[in-house]
């Protein structure tokens, strides 16, 4: 089911961006640039990705669409979305997402990290953050696929796991086989 262009267009123009482009980063699935809600002034994080006309899926939306069914505190949510014409025929996805302070990397780059000052309590709750959102994403058969240190991001000293860019529905990751066996146990079975 496609949205309707009059739709999409009141959506775009309900985010302004910021400064210069307001461009905050750029990765494999598209570039994330910062913006402001003009309906509750809060400021938002927009990933813009061309989808191909040949191609009418992004499996990230997908992913976030059924995370916006089962939110979590500790996983990244979709705000909005809008659709917009792109290059080629094709189509450019905008998902808005919640900001956050920084990331768990830039964290790691402190100084007060990089010298082993960072407090327990501080470790503690990244980790439970990062741990609590992982358990929630695998509840729904969904594997992030690239879980790093800049994919977690951190407001008030605790995580949220983000970026599902990557993320596949865990049944297509095992190939439809419902117990995972490693190479080495197989091979030991059949000696």
């Amino acid at each position: 089911e496609t949205v309707p262009e009059c739709i999409c267009l009141a959506r775009q123009h309900r985010y302004i961006l910021l400064e210069a482009g307001g461009k905050m980063g750029s990765g494999s699935y598209g570039t994330v640039y910062t913006a402001v809600d003009q309906v509750s002034n809060m400021t938002v994080a927009i990933k813009k990705q061309e989808i191909p006309q040949s191609d009418c899926t992004c499996k990230e939306f997908l992913v976030y669409a059924t995370l916006a069914h089962h939110r979590h505190p500790y996983v990244q949510c979709m705000l909005d979305y809008f659709v917009s014409k792109g290059r080629d025929g094709g189509h450019c996805l905008h998902m808005v997402f919640q900001t956050a302070e920084t990331t768990l990397y830039r964290v790691w780059q402190t100084p007060v990290c990089q010298t082993g000052r960072l407090a327990t309590a501080a470790v503690a709750n990244f980790l439970f953050g990062a741990v609590s959102g992982v358990g929630h994403l695998h509840d729904l058969g969904i594997t992030h696929g690239d879980l790093s240190m800049p994919n977690l991001l951190v407001q008030n000293n605790t995580t949220r796991v983000a970026d599902m860019g990557s993320a596949h529905n865990a049944q297509d990751v095992l190939l439809g086989c419902l117990l995972y066996t490693s190479d080495a146990a197989d091979e030991e079975d059949s000696v």
